[in-house]
């Protein structure tokens, strides 16, 4: 069609052939998918030239879509502004909806230019007798885009009012930049007072935004409709790090009762929350309930739980979910295995903390100073000095053997010569591998030192 005359006026002169709506409507459709933008242009100049009323709102529609995608904004404008002067129709919501869209949703638009396509979209909004749904979310998600999020939301609240429910996409968009806003600007921040004294105060100039977004949500919820999941986790997210645990409850809640499902992480912004306040048995229940829905705790859940259920004295479910996760192939931490001894040394259990640090140490970890410490002292009050004395050693040795295998003379000769004062002489392989470390780093009279001992206390 670029070169010589259209078809569509040449079988226009044919005596038995008239136009109507629906072919120029097609021949509209075809040109713009085909990308021939200037040939779609000539096709609306010819039909209104024609004095036939063939280039309707839906014709026009196609025009400002296809335009409007391929980024000529202004082509796309000049066929909605030209529409009752030229083509002789009035623009429907189509057509509006059609130009909102390119001016406030369309990813076309460049970036230098987005503002003022956003502005012009809400004069265009004005000029609509009935906006819908798609009218006033178009002009939403715009005004996000720009970060007028007080803006947005006034336009949200103006449909709500009239009774039009807004699209999933801008409330999820909504939603998700005034938690982000919250997130920038939060309600509470640090002031310096007296000089260099740092306190806690509200953020006056914040126009709290998580209460919006809150807002938002509720209102949306009675309407029957919910933001994505990934924007539910933000909400919580945002509502547990403002510490308020009984309303992220309430929304994690009404969002499953709706049969929506929620990921991994959502959950687990939950549990942590819960554990953060002490109310492991809830945690308890809604991990439990995790699971036995299918759902795939990733690790840092378990160690959350399993920390949490060791602190409450909950050990035999605890245990439970260390031999669930095991099953599920997640290997578990020495964080993990010191929680376990911490429970039953609290517990005051003996046998079972002992268990636990041996199979840590089979592992090759050593454990932490203090776990060290309250295990010992728990055994020694229980008179089981013996076993604390065995324990004890097994530590040392692995200690031993980890200085000796990253060349930390110092350390490993250092280690050896308390074993030694203690009256406990280490295994002949960890003395013969502290031997050569020694000699290793020249160290010919240490060595030589730290077997006589050893043979000392052997002899006695």
């Amino acid at each position: 069609m670029g070169r010589g005359s259209s078809p569509l006026r040449s079988t226009g002169r044919q005596s038995d052939y008239h136009h109507t709506n629906a072919v120029v409507d097609y021949m509209a459709d075809f040109l713009g998918r085909r990308k021939l933008f200037d040939d779609l242009k000539r096709l609306l100049k010819e039909m209104s030239a024609s004095g036939s009323n063939l280039v309707t709102s839906r014709t026009a529609s196609i025009a400002v879509r296809f335009l409007g995608r391929a980024g000529r904004i202004q082509e796309a404008l000049w066929v909605f502004d030209e529409m009752e002067k030229e083509f002789n129709c009035r623009p429907d919501n189509l057509v509006f909806n059609n130009v909102l869209y390119v001016l406030c949703k369309c990813s076309a638009v460049e970036e230098g230019h987005l503002v003022a396509c956003v502005e012009k979209g809400l004069l265009v909004l004005r000029k609509m007798e009935c906006p819908d749904s798609f009218s006033y979310s178009n002009v939403i998600i715009g005004l996000c885009k720009i970060g007028r999020v007080e803006q947005a939301l006034g336009i949200f609240e103006e449909m709500c009012r009239n009774g039009i429910r807004p699209t999933r996409s801008a409330v999820n968009i909504l939603i998700g930049n005034l938690c982000d806003a919250n997130k920038k600007n939060p309600f509470i921040q640090n002031v310096k007072v007296l000089g260099s004294l740092d306190i806690l105060v509200p953020n006056l100039s914040n126009k709290n935004h998580l209460e919006s977004a809150k807002g938002v949500f509720s209102k949306v919820g009675e309407l029957g409709l919910f933001p994505s999941a990934f924007v539910v986790k933000m909400l919580i997210d945002e509502v547990t790090s403002c510490g308020k645990v009984e309303e992220a409850l309430k929304i994690f809640n009404l969002v499953l009762d709706r049969g929506l499902r929620q990921d991994e992480e959502t959950h687990h912004i939950i549990l942590q929350a819960l554990v953060n306040v002490g109310r492991i048995e809830e945690a308890h229940r809604i991990f439990s309930k995790m699971i036995a829905e299918g759902l795939k705790p990733k690790f840092f859940t378990y160690n959350l739980v399993i920390s949490a259920l060791c602190k409450g004295g909950y050990l035999k479910d605890a245990e439970e979910y260390f031999y669930l996760m095991k099953k599920k192939q997640i290997p578990p931490n020495n964080v993990i295995y010191t929680a376990l001894i911490h429970g039953h040394c609290k517990a005051d259990n003996w046998q079972a903390a002992v268990a636990w640090m041996d199979e840590l140490l089979g592992l090759g970890w050593c454990p932490h100073s203090p776990t060290v410490a309250l295990v010992d002292s728990l055994l020694r009050k229980t008179k089981k000095h013996d076993i604390a004395d065995k324990l004890w050693q097994k530590i040392e040795c692995l200690r031993i053997h980890k200085d000796c295998k990253s060349g930390k003379w110092e350390a490993a000769y250092r280690n050896v010569n308390k074993m030694l004062e203690r009256g406990f002489s280490p295994q002949v392989y960890t003395l013969d591998l502290v031997d050569r470390t020694l000699r290793k780093a020249a160290k010919w009279e240490m060595a030589q030192e730290l077997l006589q001992k050893a043979e000392r206390i052997m002899a006695e």
